[in-house]
């Protein structure tokens, strides 16, 4: 009995042993678990702890640039390459290292380091100045007036009795008269507005030269001889085959001596002068003026000709122009001295120190002008500008016709600039026309001289190059400017600058952008539409406007944590 019982004793410790060892298992793999659990708790948290100080290394770069240190015009606001900060409200140790990518000078890159852990986050600034770049530069920050708003004024007035109105959007002015309760898609911020710090529209391509009369080679007398190096005494041009007929009082070019059947003119390398009327009649032969040409008299044109597109010393000066319907000129057309009426088609520019009026055809190139211009149809490859340096008032009418401007270099579509004392312009829409802006412009219809007026009196279409657009549609920088909306059932998406008004009467009118001016005048049934595209997608917003206060902002979407670290601590 008693070995019996000693055996039942030995199986029972064994069995203790076995669930203490059990037991023990369990204990260690809990403590083993907890622990491990516990230092990842802590490896996570310092991780994230890091993530957030990397984070908040970018927003005290945006708070430097935009308010700590905008007035020092320093660049990216951090010693370059980078900058050890500590920032506040993070746990002692905690630091974020700012730095620029080396290879991208848009990016703007912060390490978030605690406790052993990093963690680096980057972003694209948008509208950002290089290094070494003026902060008042068009690619440094977003100027204020764009931020955000569908209208930025020093004053913005309402109807005293609101009917039909629409504005959707922020609102900042330092005064709004009337304003309306009903607006409730409206945000309104009443706040000082310091017209010296509206944006500046700057340009750069803008103006044009003819040619000054030069040395003449052939100079073709009132009494039908010519002079030049192979007749220096003159001879009968009715004795010669030079492609010119005499007929006792005009020149007809592209006839032989006796008149009795075309003949080819061609001087390519020789500069004329005509002392008498010169005609190239419809039955001519080949006509080609390559090199400055002068008539004291008038100058008809009723058969096509070839002219130049390379040369810089072309032109016709003549007191009196005519170019029958339907002619083309294969080149060039440059006039001196007379106005210009068009109803053809140019395969060049077209350019006249007078004023030149487009009735329809084609010109494959710009239409410029040092006094003024009337487009009521046709198409036009080009830009309409007027330029001059003396005191001129210019004016731009547009009845019609299409304008594409994407093969044009020149700043705007439909364009006027003068900066003489005294000068100005007025820009008439009156007709439905469509303009193409490509990326060289600047702006849709723009006017930039000391006194200037755009009336948009008729519905267009403006095409930008890209969706949405980084182009303004209209632009009035004239110290004394006023843009005036009239034109009923206008829907434009695109946004409207005026340094002076901006007047919109009482018309159905919706316009998807932003109003920027010292005054903005807002008319019954005026519907305006904050357009965020441009905004969220654009680099910069908008080309060509550089000065006024500026604010930097990152790219929508390009802040990304690229890179988290896994350093222990030893």
């Amino acid at each position: 009995m008693k070995s019996k019982r000693k055996r039942k004793d030995g199986v029972a410790m064994i069995m203790v042993l076995v669930m203490i060892i059990i037991f023990a298992s369990l204990i260690l793999a809990v403590v083993i678990s907890s622990t491990t659990a516990i230092r990842r708790a802590h490896f996570y948290k310092d991780k994230n702890t890091a993530l957030q100080i990397a984070i908040a290394g970018v927003q005290e770069v945006l708070y430097r640039m935009n308010y700590s240190q905008y007035n020092t015009g320093q660049y990216p606001a951090f010693n370059t390459p980078s900058e050890d900060i500590i920032l506040t409200g993070f746990p002692s140790g905690a630091k974020a290292t700012l730095s620029l990518d080396s290879s991208c000078e848009t990016k703007i890159v912060s390490q978030g380091s605690y406790r052993g852990r990093t963690a680096q986050v980057s972003v694209y600034l948008k509208g950002y100045a290089k290094l070494g770049d003026n902060l008042n530069a068009e690619t440094s920050g977003i100027p204020e007036a764009f931020n955000k708003h569908t209208i930025y004024a020093n004053t913005v007035s309402f109807p005293a009795s609101p009917t039909g109105i629409q504005v959707k959007g922020n609102i900042t002015a330092e005064t709004i008269n009337n304003k309306p309760a009903s607006l409730s898609q409206a945000t309104f911020v009443e706040t000082t507005i310091n017209l010296s710090d509206l944006v500046h529209f700057e340009t750069h391509i803008y103006s044009f030269s003819l040619p000054a009369a030069p040395f003449f080679d052939n100079i073709y007398s009132d009494t039908g001889y010519v002079y030049n190096a192979s007749y220096p005494g003159g001879v009968d041009v009715n004795t010669i085959n030079d492609g010119v007929y005499w007929n006792g009082g005009t020149y007809y070019f592209g006839r032989n001596n006796d008149n009795t059947s075309p003949e080819t003119f061609f001087y390519s390398s020789s500069t004329t002068q005509v002392n008498a009327n010169v005609i190239v009649p419809s039955n001519a032969g080949s006509v080609t003026i390559t090199r400055y040409f002068k008539s004291t008299g008038s100058i008809t044109i009723n058969k096509n000709i070839t002219t130049t597109t390379s040369s810089n010393d072309f032109a016709f000066e003549t007191t009196s122009i005519s170019i029958a319907n339907g002619v083309e000129i294969d080149g060039n057309l440059v006039v001196k001295g007379a106005p210009l009426t068009l109803n053809n088609t140019i395969k060049g520019n077209v350019m006249c120190d007078k004023d030149i009026t487009v009735n329809g055809e084609s010109i494959n190139g710009s239409v410029l002008s040092n006094k003024s211009i009337a487009v009521s149809g046709g198409t036009i490859n080009g830009s309409v500008l007027c330029y001059n340096i003396g005191s001129d008032t210019h004016t731009i009418g547009i009845s019609g016709g299409t304008i594409d401007a994407r093969n044009s270099n020149y700043d705007a579509a439909v364009y006027i600039h003068n900066s003489a004392s005294g000068s100005g312009g007025t820009i008439n829409i009156s007709g439905f026309t469509t303009i193409t802006l490509g990326e060289n412009q600047r702006a849709g219809i723009a006017v930039v001289a000391p006194t200037g007026t755009i009336n948009v009196n008729s519905p267009f279409t403006i095409n930008y190059p890209s969706d949405p657009p980084d182009q303004f549609a209209v632009v009035n920088y004239c110290g004394n400017s006023n843009t005036n909306i009239t034109a009923n059932n206008l829907n434009l998406r695109g946004s409207i600058y005026s340094y002076d008004t901006i007047t919109l009467n009482d018309s159905t009118q919706t316009i998807t952008g932003i109003l920027v001016a010292g005054n903005v005048g807002i008319g019954n049934n005026s519907k305006i539409i904050y357009d965020p595209e441009p905004y969220k997608q654009n680099s910069q917003v908008y080309k060509g406007f550089s000065w006024g206060r500026r604010r930097y902002v990152p790219v929508p979407g390009s802040s990304k944590n690229f890179k988290i670290g896994d350093i222990m601590k030893a």
